[in-house]
């Protein structure tokens, strides 16, 4: 960590991984801010309740058996 605030904290610094990790950060933060908080919480939401559903009927599997 403290190597990554140091390279930050010099702008001649030029690392390939962390210009690609700042290209890749963008990119995330680009498209959460284009889709907006709602439709986000939404699809988050919606892989939580999945992930339930799959865990409650692999619990109901296993103790039938």
């Amino acid at each position: 960590m403290l190597g990554s605030l140091q390279a930050q904290r010099d702008p001649t610094t030029q690392d390939s991984v962390i210009d690609a990790a700042g290209a890749v950060q963008r990119t995330i933060a680009n498209g959460l801010d284009t889709i907006g908080p709602a439709i986000f919480a939404a699809l988050f939401a919606g892989l939580l309740a999945r992930e339930v559903i799959i865990r409650r009927r692999r619990a109901a599997g296993s103790s039938a058996v």
